[in-house]
């Protein structure tokens, strides 16, 4: 198997983030994860795109890059889901 092969084999199987980042830029990386756990990342991969979606959701950037802003996102967005879920459906 080739590393390329390798390093995205355990982005998939086992989500090892750290080690893609050494060969792999963030948005690809994100693009991957969203592919195979759409619950837990939403589908913004550009820097640029997360950081703006962070600032209207008055998400902290500081000292965590895209693919941590991108699950904040996702959790903040699947809250707000179930809310209106809720809603629509309490009558």
């Amino acid at each position: 198997m080739s590393t390329l092969a390798k390093i995205i084999s355990d982005l998939v199987l086992n989500i090892e983030i750290e080690n893609a980042k050494k060969y792999i830029r963030n948005s690809f990386i994100l693009k991957i994860l969203n592919s195979y756990y759409p619950d837990e990342y939403f589908p913004v991969y550009s820097h640029q795109h997360i950081r703006i979606i962070a600032k209207l959701f008055e998400i902290e950037t500081n000292k965590i890059d895209e693919i941590e802003i991108n699950k904040k996102i996702n959790k903040i967005i699947n809250d707000l889901i179930k809310k209106i879920f809720f809603f629509c459906f309490k009558f």
